[in-house]
């Protein structure tokens, strides 16, 4: 009897799961119906001051669905560690730190491959500047819809003629899951290593891992910036055009990939190194 009532909580716990996921699903849909209805809509109302408040909403609403998706479906184990390392001062800070170093580094490449590329439209004043700019890109359709949720609304603040940065809400959700992962991975390997500090175990379990968070949470800057500043004058447009789209559609995805698969491999060494020190 005992059995049968432990296995219809167990059944009533994963209909109930199911559910609020199917009802997340759904609002997500909803949320993404919304956002290319308004896009749709903001072809029809021109602003001359170069934001556009629908498509700004609109890019708004998709984005909050994307990152909610990607948090509650993919990444949930992954948000509940996250989540119990970020309550502590020094996770925070050490969160808080990334993203930022993050956004500033990551936006300023942008700017600066933008400015090579077209350096008539780009303001070097001596003041410090701050734009924000929504507008639909067309052609009208779902490809110009969904091109203009990654480019606006856009957000650039030039600090000095030649130091500014270029952010995007792609490139603000992209920057919060890649400082998901990297915490995570960093408070992952802290506890590997220390697993293997109490078991007597070699530090080259954690060396690997470590190199893999270090490369993660950097070659999404690392490869674009170096490309950025040393590019030769010879090839400036083209390599600068590759940059600009290697930089901004690529490098944040196989940067979040690369780290949550370094994740599962530390997590695969610390289970081997658990299961073989209970067996002896």
């Amino acid at each position: 009897m005992k059995r049968r009532v432990k296995f219809g909580v167990i059944e009533n716990r994963s209909v109930k799961s199911s559910g609020s996921a199917y009802q997340f699903l759904g609002l997500a849909l909803i949320c993404f119906v919304a956002s290319f209805a308004l896009s749709y809509v903001s072809y029809f109302f021109q602003s001359l001051s170069g934001f556009n408040s629908s498509q700004a909403l609109a890019s708004f609403i998709f984005w909050t669905a994307i990152l909610a998706l990607a948090l509650r479906f993919p990444l949930r184990s992954i948000v509940k560690s996250f989540a119990g390392y970020v309550r502590s001062m020094r996770g925070f800070l050490i969160f808080t730190a990334y993203l930022s170093v993050h956004l500033v580094v990551y936006g300023f490449i942008l700017e600066t491959i933008v400015a090579s590329l077209y350096p008539a439209v780009v303001n070097f004043s001596l003041q410090p500047y701050l734009s924000i700019s929504a507008l639909p890109l067309r052609p009208i359709g779902p490809e110009g819809i969904l091109l203009g949720f990654f480019v606006y609304p856009n957000v650039t603040l030039t600090i000095l003629p030649f130091l500014g940065a270029s952010l995007s809400l792609y490139s603000i959700v992209m920057a919060i899951i890649i400082g998901v992962l990297v915490i995570t991975n960093i408070k992952k390997a802290i506890e590997l290593r220390d697993a293997c500090s109490r078991l007597r175990k070699s530090s080259a379990f954690v060396a690997l891992p470590v190199l893999g968070v270090v490369g993660g949470a950097s070659c999404c800057l690392s490869l674009p910036l170096f490309i950025t500043l040393f590019a030769p004058a010879a090839a400036l447009s083209y390599s600068y055009q590759v940059a600009y789209y290697v930089t901004y559609f690529l490098f944040p995805p196989i940067t979040a990939l690369a780290l949550t698969l370094n994740l599962s491999s530390i997590n695969k060494i610390s289970n081997r190194i658990t299961t073989k020190a209970m067996v002896t």
